[in-house]
């Protein structure tokens, strides 16, 4: 996926090994080693997922593409963040493996699951009070007819199952081995806080949109207060893009692995006159780049 990329740029092979020496541990096995560990690969996924968003962005700036405003979905958020100035590549990449370890700690994957289910906030809320009260929360807002929720494994397979089986809405458990955005995220959040609180943020050059508040932000202080919330809050994606979309964006790009934002954001805007794009591997970028022209 990333690799071609990697390939055809050295800043990026050199940002890769940079975060190497950061963390202090191989990295770069995950996008280099074709018999990558599996276990190193799922250890290190999200360190792994922001150093795509990373790169992807960073190409797009040696092209000439310089965004107005930027908003990330969930651990995206910490690449926005880099991406608007407000907080350093070395500090975002530390804080994600601090955020890594906490989260992976705090919801064992054998006791927890995630699953996107096809309705809307309000059916979500009123089946996870039918079947499952305090047991799963609503992690994200995706869009008109696609809500995220995480719990307890036993009962996001029962969720999964009713709507499925009941509701004929289609439900699917995702390969995030952890629940994040809901309560049981909090101790996550509870040990990161240090860590944010000791981290230098400064005013963005350019807009950035947050998950907690789906706002644009500048003030450090709001978007550290922000970030330590993140962890056991839902991610506003669809009122996030509504409001970029309201002051003016018309142009959206995702930068990094899969189209899930891609398709999320074209389903928010639908009808609307945008741009929708993303960057993931040397075929997404040319034709980003040719729709850009």
């Amino acid at each position: 996926m990333f690799h071609d990329l990697c390939e055809e740029y050295k800043f990026a092979r050199d940002l890769i090994y940079q975060a190497d020496e950061i963390l202090e541990k191989k990295i770069s096995n995950i996008f280099f080693c074709p018999d990558k560990n599996m276990s190193e690969y799922e250890n290190n996924l999200q360190q792994y997922i922001f150093l795509c968003n990373i790169v992807a962005y960073e190409i797009l700036n040696k092209h000439g593409t310089h965004p107005d405003g930027v908003s990330g979905h969930s651990l995206g958020e910490y690449a926005a963040l880099v991406s608007s100035g407000a907080l350093s590549f070395h500090d975002a990449l530390f804080l994600v493996d601090r955020r890594a370890l906490f989260t992976q700690e705090a919801t064992p994957a054998d006791q927890f699951a995630m699953a996107a289910l096809e309705l809307n906030a309000g059916s979500s809320k009123v089946l996870i009070e039918k079947l499952a009260p305090g047991k799963i929360d609503i992690a994200n807002f995706n869009c008109d007819n696609q809500t995220v929720v995480g719990g307890f494994t036993h009962d996001i397979d029962n969720i999964i199952d009713y709507c499925i089986r009941v509701l004929r809405k289609k439900a699917k458990k995702l390969s995030i081995p952890i629940a994040s955005h809901t309560r049981w995220m909090k101790t996550a959040s509870d040990r990161l806080k240090p860590y944010i609180e000791q981290t230098t943020f400064i005013s963005p050059s350019i807009d950035i949109y947050m998950n907690v508040t789906a706002a644009c932000t500048d003030n450090p202080d709001k978007i550290k207060e922000n970030l330590y919330h993140q962890l056991y809050s839902p991610v506003l994606w669809q009122q996030t893009v509504e409001n970029m979309y309201q002051a003016g964006y018309d142009t959206f790009i995702e930068c990094g692995p899969g189209r899930t934002l891609h398709r999320l954001v074209k389903k928010i805007l639908k009808g609307k006159t945008v741009s929708v794009s993303r960057v993931e591997d040397m075929a997404t970028l040319n034709e980003t780049l040719n729709n850009l022209r």
